[in-house]
């Protein structure tokens, strides 16, 4: 056994004595699920050098064993070393990452995604498949508990979809929204179109001809579908909303934090905050982390370690201020962190290719925390077997009590994790029901090629 499998072995014999946990089970009448925020690291992120680190392996990183550090049952790379020292990733306050973030952390090591392609990875890195047609898991919260929300589906780049459950709203930060929530301005000085009476005139007769169409007896279900929209879109209720979203955004204080993720999570938990947003889809690094080349450069512009201290800066940022926000901790928000897959071995350039096993992360504050056990590493790859690959080998598991039991990479008793599998025990634990929607979108769209039962990934299956 190395010290990367003692670290983890130890690690996970303590967990159940650091991080209590209770689950209760839940009905629909309980309300809505947790607010969800799905992130994508763009471009193919490394574990190797993050949560699934590898040590005293030249073809994968450079550090050594007394390199790796723990925080909890995380065990984690370092950013660089100094001398013989490892120093961790930080948050924008200096502190270890890590050790800050682990109690609010499930990290999911050895996932499958089963391709090397960005827009298939995107696709089951988010919604469990591959397949198209299919909504991203925080498009399917804002399906289901964002009907009749102004913004209920925000996206701020990348794919993000809710197919159709609900309207999906582009955003690149407060900018944006702003603009959207100003609707009767235009220009940079924000010159008024139409005077107050004129606007509170023209929005009372598109509701009056809004009710006079919908009172028709000859609509067709579709047609009528459409204009019932409409009508939603121009009740009065939406347009107190969005005075409301309007004062909130002209008041808040901006965050002053070097991450491209920090401007587009604080506007979408502004929106979340005021009643506009069930859900929102955000990227990190545009595409950055696909590093066929300078791998190990430090340069913020390209190198793969700088993008992932951005990236984590970003979503340490956004945990803390969720958990700070008494509306939002009080429904629980849940951040699920991937990426379209892992990467290989170096190659001639210095840089890493294309791989598909991979990790994912979810984070989560508040009331969350009743539904999901944090704190918590299930999953794993080595390197033992993997001398003729390129890459590491996801180790197989099979269901042991109300955990996964770690084998082999060959071992014909298990079973390879996928991303379908995370979604499928994600989807439980949030405690998410279509029992209000007539269409039973989870019914619709259930994990193809997948059990529908869930797996122990985030805590005991009730």
């Amino acid at each position: 056994m190395n010290r990367r499998e003692l670290l983890y072995g130890a690690a996970g014999a303590t967990v159940a004595l650091m991080f209590p946990f209770s689950r209760r089970a839940r009905s629909d009448e309980d309300g809505p699920a947790p607010f969800v925020i799905t992130v994508r690291a763009g471009g193919g992120w490394d574990p190797t050098m993050l949560c699934d680190p590898v040590a005293d392996d030249e073809r994968l990183t450079h550090w050594s064993e007394p390199h790796l550090m723990s925080a909890g049952p995380i065990v984690y790379a370092p950013y660089q070393v100094e001398g013989s020292t490892p120093m961790p990733y930080v948050t924008a306050g200096g502190e270890d990452f890590w050790q800050k973030n682990a109690e609010r952390a499930v990290v999911i090591n050895g996932v499958d995604h089963e391709t090397v392609s960005h827009a298939v990875g995107g696709r089951v890195a988010l919604s469990g498949t591959g397949r198209d047609g299919y909504p991203t898991l925080s498009g399917l919260v804002g399906g289901l508990y964002g009907k009749g929300l102004p913004l209920a589906y925000l996206v701020g780049g990348g794919y993000g979809t809710a197919q159709g459950m609900v309207p999906t709203t582009r955003m690149g930060g407060t900018r944006l929204l702003e603009h959207i929530s100003h609707p009767n301005e235009r220009g940079v000085r924000r010159d008024a179109i139409h005077d107050e009476g004129v606007r509170e005139m023209l929005s009372r007769r598109r509701r009056e001809a809004d009710a006079r169409l919908l009172a028709r007896g000859d609509l067709l279900p579709r047609r009528r579908a459409s204009l019932e929209a409409i009508a939603a879109a121009r009740a009065e209720e939406v347009d107190a909303r969005f005075a409301a979203f309007a004062e909130a955004l002209e008041g808040a204080e901006r965050p002053d934090v070097d991450s491209d993720l920090v401007e587009s999570a604080d506007a979408v938990l502004l929106a979340m905050r005021t009643g506009m947003c069930a859900a929102a889809h955000l990227r990190s690094g545009g595409a950055r982390f696909d590093t066929h080349s300078g791998h190990d450069s430090l340069n913020p512009l390209d190198g793969h370690r700088p993008q992932l201290a951005n990236l984590l800066t970003g979503v340490d940022w956004l945990l803390d201020a969720a958990e700070a926000d008494r509306t939002i901790s009080e429904r629980g928000l849940v951040v699920l962190v991937v990426s379209e897959f892992g990467r290989t071995t170096y190659n001639d350039g210095g840089g890493k290719d294309h791989w598909p096993i991979t990790s994912m992360v979810a984070f989560g504050v508040g009331a969350a925390r009743d539904r999901i056990r944090f704190g918590r590493v299930v999953g794993g790859t080595t390197t033992d077997g993997a001398e003729d690959v390129r890459g590491v080998l996801a180790r197989k598991v099979r269901v042991s009590g109300d955990e996964l039991e770690l084998l082999g990479p060959r071992d014909e008793s298990g079973f390879t994790l996928l991303a379908g599998h995370v979604h499928v025990a994600l989807r439980h634990a949030l405690g998410l029901s279509d029992a209000h929607d007539p269409e039973r979108p989870l019914t619709q769209f259930a994990v193809p090629s997948i059990p529908q039962t869930p797996l122990p990934i985030f805590g005991p299956v009730a």
